[in-house]
């Protein structure tokens, strides 16, 4: 009989565990985005997905649309226009959540301005305002700006910024299919699981010097390991850091920047290979030379053939 007991008392040990666990997530409401002249399908939908790239870091507990709906009706409370921080707040309290994240999303032409502001609920505080641009359709507003968004939206607003970055070595990029398998994204998170970014990279490349390359929105920048932004994208293609410099790609050039982001090598070369040495063999294409440059950019020797 002492041995079931014993058995119980651990269980419900365990189950206690779990509960004080979850309620560790901070709770946030994401609230419907606003819009004049999208149509609210396509205005629902690109909330939707925002909603999922920011729970799908693993750390937050957010308020599902049709329950946040049926509060708000049960209260009298219309959503649509909420915008400002009253009355965000306002409707923070109602829904009893820590965090409240309101914005809206306008096109001008082909390009898509997605704003967004997370507020604290109880100091009303504006932790974080981003304005992010994508270009396209909507549909490339859906697969990849309104990803775009989340990552900067979560950024420094709900990551404690206490939180150290991770030797890149206890760090892992995972994947996950969109669209029925027709697209994949990438994220970060420990090699425990937890996430540390949603899935919101089109293509990655692996950690070196603690930055590691990313293409986000058709263009590649440079994370650290708290998968934070230090080089916004702006390239065409991008490699790996050594010895301070990596090689990027500007209108079918290659040249080299430092860790931030600063132009060293003008780009000039049709290929460009990583530092070795305090050295790196580049090309030109016309005319056709291969030769060896220093950190300077200086030609050191020719590649003879």
């Amino acid at each position: 009989m002492n041995k079931y007991i014993i058995i119980c008392i651990c269980l419900c040990l365990l189950f206690c565990a779990d509960i004080t666990y979850a309620t560790d997530k901070p709770t946030i409401a994401i609230l419907q985005l606003q819009s004049n002249g999208l149509k609210t399908n396509d205005v629902a939908a690109l909330s939707d997905k925002l909603r999922t790239d920011i729970y799908n870091f693993g750390k937050y507990t957010i308020v599902e649309r049709q329950e946040m709906d049926a509060i708000l009706k049960e209260q009298g409370f219309q959503q649509t226009g909420c915008v400002s921080s009253q009355c965000a707040v306002e409707t923070g309290q109602l829904l009893g959540v820590r965090l409240i994240i309101v914005g809206s999303i306008s096109q001008i032409g082909s390009t898509y301005l997605i704003s967004l502001r997370c507020i604290d609920v109880e100091t009303g505080v504006n932790k974080r305002s981003i304005d992010v641009e994508s270009m396209g359709s909507i549909e490339d507003v859906l697969r990849s700006g309104i990803s775009q968004a989340a990552t900067a939206i979560t950024q420094d607003a709900i990551v404690d910024k206490n939180t150290k970055a991770l030797p890149e070595e206890e760090i892992v990029w995972y994947k996950k299919s969109f669209a029925w398998g027709l697209e994949t994204k990438w994220g970060l998170e420990t090699k425990q699981g937890e996430k540390i970014t949603p899935p919101a990279f089109q293509k990655v490349k692996d950690f070196s010097e603690d930055l590691a390359a990313v293409k986000q929105d058709g263009l590649w920048g440079y994370v650290n390991t708290k998968g934070e932004f230090v080089i916004v994208p702006q390239y065409n293609d991008a490699k790996k850091f050594t010895e301070g410099l990596a090689a990027i790609k500007q209108d079918g050039l290659w040249g080299y920047i430092n860790t931030k982001g600063e132009i060293v090598i003008v780009p000039q070369f049709n290929t460009a290979k990583n530092f070795q040495d305090s050295q790196a063999e580049v090309s030109t294409a016309n005319p056709y030379r291969e030769f060896i440059i220093n950190k300077s950019g200086l030609t050191i020797k020719n590649i003879d053939f």
